[in-house]
């Protein structure tokens, strides 16, 4: 009798996504924010973010920038955020929703 097969885990990828934030805010308006996650699938990745599938799916891409990969794979499963046009900028912790 054979043992049966158990599903490989995949490696951590880097997703990105454009969003806005309300700690992002200046002057009393949302500001955009670039958003980057580490996970091991899109699926993952919606279901820590808490977002629907089918309306959001479309928006989330892997990312090859090195700063962004560098600074998601320090704490997998954790979001992190700038705002859109800080591209030297800090990355901030994101406040679970």
């Amino acid at each position: 009798m054979s043992e049966p097969k158990r599903k490989r885990r995949t490696r951590l990828k880097v997703f990105g996504w454009y969003g806005h934030r309300r700690e992002a805010a200046k002057g009393g308006r949302r500001e955009q924010t670039r958003e980057i996650l580490a996970a091991h699938s899109i699926t993952e990745c919606l279901r820590i973010t808490g977002e629907p599938t089918r309306a959001w799916l479309w928006q989330i891409t892997e990312t090859g920038n090195a700063a962004e990969i560098a600074a998601a794979m320090a704490e997998p499963g954790v979001v992190f955020w700038r705002q859109s046009d800080d591209y030297s900028g800090p990355w901030n912790r994101a406040e679970p929703r």
